[in-house]
């Protein structure tokens, strides 16, 4: 009995030592070089990977790159008159006793990648592993020339269509004749495409640029508008698909419109004035502050812009002297100047602009829009007049193809003016459609 026991502990003990010395599931290679760094105390991949994230990300913004780190990538832009945009991610691996760096960066489209294999003397020394990371990051960071594509902060819109002009509250000219409307748009807009909470833009980081013209047997009406960024601020928050972003900042900007150049005396009681709106006017807005707030959802865009702007400028041709002959201008106010043969009359003026905007766009297909402009003249020389021009907007347009709109516009102008305490007004309407199409 003893014996048998005996016998019994001894496999007891045999199969306990047998079953320790054995594993059950074979040890994976991932476990057993994560074993062998905690045996040797080598640094780990996640540890040094987060080192050169920082350092690159520090050497990117000392080329003037805006960079924002996500775990093991870093998203870099860069403005200044040019755009550029770069996405670097880095990826560790340990094996065999080095560590495997795979740097991958896309530029502007143009995608490269390198591994770098590197003892742990390397990699534990971290001025040694920065120059190793570096060498790789300094080709794309510094590059001026060659790589850089800044078109694709650019959007431009031609539009061409046909407009009827008529004061009153009629769509149709007084003649059955309406014009042939052309516009052009351009706008340099790189922090649209930044989704970053701040950024700081500098000079030239937005400018925009349109000019249309009305034109039949001659050109009839011009205009043209310039707005560049001075300094501000984007921020961004949410994702590309549903964010909102909030743009704003100090502006120069130059406006100008001038009705047609051949049949330019201005009379009120001529038939011209009932197929255009017949003032002018030019402006330089010295200060300006735009703010542009939008709200991304999926396909659809809302949007809403305000301008105020202050500055010098030339007034329009008042309502009260205009056409006159040369007796008659003896009894006009000192802040009056006329050009020759007193076709029109002027005045250098102080002015007070405003700009407001709102826009749906690829709402089902659509896209709404609606503008009021507000212009206070207001002369330098003189206190005994002003004028004032309000200018109301409203389009409605349907994308035919992915790029090509066809809009229909109506916009609402009216000239108020006083002089000696006196007050007259004048009114148009005009009636655009017209097809835009998107480069």
């Amino acid at each position: 009995m003893k014996s048998a026991i005996q016998v019994s502990l001894f496999f007891l003990i045999s199969f306990i030592l047998l079953f320790n010395s054995v594993p059950l599931y074979p040890e994976s290679k991932e476990s057993a070089i994560n074993k062998e760094i905690t045996q040797k105390k080598i640094v780990s991949p996640e540890e040094r990977t987060e080192y050169l994230v920082n350092q690159c990300s520090d050497f990117l913004k000392k080329f003037g790159w805006i960079t924002t780190i996500d775990g093991s990538q870093i998203m870099a832009f860069r403005l200044g008159g040019r755009y550029d945009e770069m996405l670097l991610k880095i990826e560790t691996v340990y094996d065999a006793g080095l560590y495997n760096f795979t740097v991958a960066i896309s530029k502007n489209g143009v995608q490269t990648q390198k591994v770098l294999r590197l003892p742990g003397s390397i990699v534990s020394d971290d001025s040694r592993l920065r120059e190793h990371a570096l060498s790789v990051v300094v080709p794309f960071a510094a590059a001026e020339k060659g790589i850089g594509d800044f078109r694709r902060a650019f959007s431009s819109i031609f539009s061409f269509g046909y407009s009827r002009t008529h004061d009153g509250r009629e769509f149709f000219p007084a003649y059955a004749k309406g014009n042939l409307h052309l516009s052009w748009q351009l706008e340099y807009d790189p922090s649209a495409r930044i989704l970053l909470r701040d950024t700081t833009l500098a000079f030239g980081d937005y400018t925009a640029f349109n000019v249309y013209l009305d034109w039949a047997s001659i050109v009839r009406e011009n205009f043209f508008n310039i707005d560049l960024l001075i300094y501000g601020k984007n921020k961004y928050f949410g994702s590309a698909e549903h964010g909102t972003r909030f743009m704003y900042g100090f502006f120069n900007g130059l406006e100008y419109f001038r009705p047609g150049f051949s049949d330019s005396t201005m009379k009120w009681d001529r038939p011209v004035t009932h197929t255009q709106p017949y003032i002018q006017y030019a402006i330089w807005r010295a200060l300006q502050l735009n703010m542009l707030i939008s709200r991304r959802n999926g396909p659809a865009l809302y949007s809403a812009g305000i301008m105020l702007g202050a500055g010098m400028g030339v007034g329009p041709s008042s309502l009260f002297y205009a056409g006159i002959t040369e007796e008659e201008e003896q009894d006009m106010s000192p802040a009056f100047r006329s050009i020759k043969y007193r076709k029109q009359n002027y005045y250098f003026s102080y002015t007070l602009p405003v700009r407001l905007v709102l826009c749906a766009d690829h709402v089902y297909g659509f896209r709404f829009e609606a503008g009021y402009n507000y212009y206070f003249f207001f002369p330098v020389i003189s206190d005994d007049l002003y004028d004032m021009l309000h200018i109301f907007k409203g389009s409605m347009g349907y994308y035919i193809t992915s790029d090509v709109i066809m809009s229909i516009q109506y916009e609402r102008w009216k000239i108020e003016s006083m002089l000696y305490d006196k007050t007259r007004t004048h009114d148009w309407n005009r009636l655009i459609i017209e097809f835009r199409n998107y480069f």
